[in-house]
């Protein structure tokens, strides 16, 4: 039983990488024609160094939010095993 359990999960990452996939390249195409719409080239590079900032500040938020994440996580981790005890 567990082989088929190793099987499926092996089967589910598989295919939520694909998915990831997925949503990289259809956000990098949409960047791409956004960017394209522009008349110039130098309003283009404007707009993506524009996206370039907001994506580099979403992550340093998600990092942030994973940070808090985990910090409660380990508290709450130590509270109960402080319980057990």
């Amino acid at each position: 039983m567990k082989a088929t359990e190793e099987i499926e999960m092996k089967d589910v990452e598989e295919i939520e990488k694909k998915k990831k996939k997925k949503k990289k390249k259809a956000r990098g195409k949409r960047k791409l024609n956004r960017a394209l719409e522009y008349n110039s080239e130098e309003e283009g590079s404007k707009f993506l160094d524009m996206e370039a900032q907001q994506s580099h500040e979403q992550q340093e938020q998600e990092g942030s939010m994973l940070g808090k994440l985990f910090t409660s996580l380990r508290k709450s981790v130590s509270a109960v095993t402080r319980k057990d005890t």
